[in-house]
């Protein structure tokens, strides 16, 4: 059995008074929230799950087909981890 099987709705988001582990970065959160604002309504957020559920069961052990490269993510939603990473920095507890 899967340790996690849906995340939390506020998994993408600091709690009320919760801080930034490494900071704040205006800039970044910008460019990343322009990017997404690009895309079809709803499709971040399908990827990001899709992102985070691989990320996390990379990391937990439960995922063991990882590609020769040791990515944590798909390699053909590149720019959408590089997006999910962006938005950690700023977002994410």
């Amino acid at each position: 059995m899967p340790l996690v099987i849906d995340f939390p709705p506020d998994t993408y988001c600091l709690r009320p008074g919760e801080q930034p582990l490494y900071g704040t970065f205006p800039e970044l959160k910008k460019c990343v929230q322009w990017f997404i604002a690009q895309l079809p309504e709803g499709d971040w957020n399908t990827r990001r799950e899709d992102i985070a559920r691989r990320f996390y069961q990379s990391l937990v052990g439960e995922r063991t087909d990882l590609d020769a490269t040791g990515r944590y993510f798909k390699a053909r939603d590149m720019f959408g981890w590089y997006l999910f990473l962006g938005e950690s920095f700023n977002d994410h507890p």
